[in-house]
């Protein structure tokens, strides 16, 4: 029977010693090569800037080691990653989270939470386990650059204005009689020199003003000399460098491990930024890799901007996880940090005058530059747009008072959007994400992925216009996008005490066949139903159509009421706002419309739209009358043939609900969840943050498969 896996710590002094052999063994069996992960680069950042305190932990099972990581003790009872500033990946050797559990009780002096720090889920995903004992932050997009086939393939498949800019750069270089040499740097003796120069080219930048380039310590200029020539001995580092006119104007650092090779460091010369010389460089780099490293992979773990992922082949989130000993540990730890921020002076957003936040109450008056803002986010759902908002507040919060659109810029420029409604009670204002049941999805409006601290930003300024605060909650959320963990991260941040619960279940189906092989693949007594009925329907004068266009609407609209009013459903509360929405998305070429009609009675009506590739299924109603001949089915039958073989959509989604009927459609089921936060300083945020505790504490002591989470946090 095999024996439990048991951890053990063993006390580093500057360096993995006799460990080392054993930690590169275990890399290579666990994971493909990373040169950030390399013992030697390890031992480099022990021998530099280790305390002589970091622990080693080691997992055995049967006599084997299945995982390690390097850990310093950080509190009496807070352990985490050690993590130098020069180090862009947590240095873990861990495949899945099963055994963090344990390693947190072997831990000395009952250790009560273990952050384990930069995780990059492509060497072993720590952040998939449960909402009650972990939390997790998403730290940095990272980006890598895929080495398959040839740069000119690669080159042509970036944006054009990529290039574009590019070229133009090279000609404003050639009309000023700049002359370019480019140098590739991999000769050990030359390593120290080489950095050396990097480092002065650093200081005169806006590192060197800030205190972070690489020549602002002894320590760090000896790290990086140390680290390029120790591994230039073995081939296994490179620097690139870009010189104008004998002067240097870029630098690149880098080692490599295998078919992978990792960017450390990159700076240019400032004064030289006319004729882009990062970029360049940057270019030239990549098309020698592809010769150097040919299918192999290049990893920048920076955190991309929206102009550096435009170089990319891939991303995906480095993340800082947070394990704790139990969900009680957790809820101390939150409410600390909660106490610890506001003690703390970090009113960030009045400090940096590169932020501004703006306030509209109507996206009719958003400017020119807002509205294309929206319309980048309305481009990933059309729930994220301005006219979906208007036609929201126009029809449901006409004259509602709490109407915020809270802009937070950046150089003038928009960065994210929250759209929120406030309202005002006897303790003090509640807000929540602007919506209500007719909102199937919510999220901050971003051009790219949001940073914690810039929705932090936003929230701060949602907080000082609402003093008092109670409660901010946004709802509905996807738990399977990066948005989710930054606006928890964001409110924390903020000092609100804030917790995730469930909304509702959401089938869907990805798209990977036509009509005629997803039919055949249904439940028999499905496909039974549609030909049977199909045929009695058609053959008692019945007839079906799809409404896309505006000429056709009004009288959309007219079949969708009529049948709406003889089905089972209740009357809408806000008569307008569906025959708005079908207006407005004949407009924009969203709408797909179906009615089924026998003779001139309109017996089914379904409210379809398909945007961005992508169909959702808002509305459907059928005439109790003529049940008989499941004129819902046939219908849902022929949009779904319409959404597959014309459209040739990606994705089906049924929005809203675990319905049975949705089940016997679609393939796969996911979750909406919500974010309450509650202000612990102001006395109805403290009440309610104490219900909520309490409560959450009751479902701890009684679980039930209901409150079981499978999410991430």
């Amino acid at each position: 029977m095999p024996c439990a896996p048991q951890w053990t710590l063993h006390p580093l002094q500057g360096g993995l010693g006799e460990h080392a052999a054993a930690w590169d063994g275990l890399r290579r069996r666990l994971f493909q090569a990373n040169p950030l992960l390399d013992s030697r680069f390890i031992d480099e950042l022990l021998a530099n800037f280790g305390r002589q305190r970091e622990v080693l932990a080691v997992l055995r099972q049967d006599g084997e080691i299945e995982g390690m990581c390097l850990l310093q003790r950080k509190s009496a009872l807070v352990w985490s990653s050690f993590l130098p500033a020069q180090m862009q990946i947590g240095p873990m050797l861990l495949k899945d989270a099963s055994a963090l559990p344990a390693l947190i009780r072997a831990l000395p002096g009952r250790a009560m939470e273990l952050d384990l720090l930069c995780n990059d889920p492509d060497f072993g995903d720590l952040a998939t386990t449960t909402f009650k004992d972990t939390h997790t932050i998403d730290h940095c997009l990272t980006m890598h650059v895929e080495l398959a086939g040839s740069f000119q393939q690669y080159w042509s498949a970036r944006p054009k204005k990529l290039a574009q800019n590019l070229d133009r750069y090279r000609r404003r270089a050639e009309a000023d009689g700049v002359r370019q040499e480019f140098r590739v740097i991999t000769d050990a003796g030359d390593m120290e020199a080489t950095v050396a120069r990097y480092a002065l080219l650093e200081a005169e930048g806006w590192k060197g003003r800030r205190g972070t380039a690489v020549g602002s310590s002894p320590e760090q200029l000896r790290f990086y000399q140390r680290l390029m020539r120790r591994l230039a001995e073995q081939g296994q580092a490179i620097a690139w460098e870009l010189w104008f006119n004998g002067q240097l104007a870029a630098s690149r650092l880098a080692i490599r491990d295998g078919n992978t090779l990792a960017m450390l460091k990159t700076t240019y010369l400032e004064s030289a930024a006319a004729y882009s010389p990062g970029r360049e460089l940057l270019r030239r780099a990549i098309e020698q890799c592809f010769e150097l490293l040919p299918g192999g992979r290049i990893e920048f773990y920076t955190d991309a901007t929206e102009d550096q992922l435009r170089w990319a082949s891939g991303q995906r989130w480095v993340r800082h996880v947070a394990f704790y000993r139990s969900p009680a540990a957790r809820m101390v730890a939150t409410g600390l940090r909660l106490v610890r921020r506001q003690l703390k002076d970090d009113d960030d957003v009045v400090a940096d005058r590169d932020f501004a936040v703006q306030v509209y109450r109507h996206p009719r008056e958003f400017p020119p530059a807002v509205r294309e803002f929206c319309a980048e986010s309305e481009a990933v759902d059309i729930e994220f747009g301005a006219d979906w908002y208007a036609n929201l507040v126009d029809n449901v919060f006409p004259d509602h008072p709490g109407v915020r659109f809270y802009l937070l810029l950046r150089e003038g420029r928009p960065l994210a959007m929250l759209p929120l409604l406030a309202n005002r009670t006897r303790l003090g204002w509640k807000l929540q994400s602007l919506g209500n049941y007719y909102t199937t999805l919510y999220a901050p409006l971003a051009s790219a992925n949001p940073k914690c601290r810039h929705l932090s930003r936003l929230i701060k300024a949602v907080h000082r216009d609402h003093p008092g605060l109670i409660s901010l909650q946004l709802y509905p959320l996807s738990t399977d996008v990066a948005s989710f963990r930054t606006l928890q991260c964001a409110l924390n941040r903020a000092g609100l005490a804030c917790f995730p619960y469930f909304g509702f279940g959401n089938w869907h189906m990805r798209v990977t066949t036509d009509w005629a092989r997803y039919l055949q693949s249904r439940d028999g007594r499905q496909r039974n139903t549609i030909a049977r009925m199909g045929k009695k329907f058609a053959a008692d004068g019945g007839r079906m159509e799809i409404i896309s266009g505006s000429d056709d609407v009004e009288r959309g609209i007219q079949a969708y009421q009529q049948v709406y009013a003889a089905s089972w459903k209740q009357p809408e509360p806000y008569q307008n706002f569906m025959p708005s929405l079908i207006r407005l998305c004949a407009q924009r070429g969203w709408l797909r419309l179906g009615v089924a009609w026998l003779g001139d009675q309109p017996v089914a009506a379904q409210f379809w739209t398909i945007a961005n590739g992508k169909a959702d299924i808002y509305k459907l109603a059928y005439d109790e009358a003529y049940k008989a001949y499941s004129p819902g089915t046939l219908l849902t039958a022929l949009l779904m043939q319409q959404a597959m073989d014309v459209e040739r959509v990606r994705e089906i989604d049924y929005l809203i609900g675990d319905d049975p009927y949705k089940k016997t459609w679609m393939s796969a089921r996911r979750e909406r969840w919500g974010l309450v936060a509650y202000n612990p300083f102001s006395l109805g945020g403290a009440a309610g943050l104490l219900m909520e505790l309490l409560g959450r504490a009751r479902r701890l002591l009684k679980p039930t498969a209901a409150t079981a989470v499978q999410k991430q946090s």
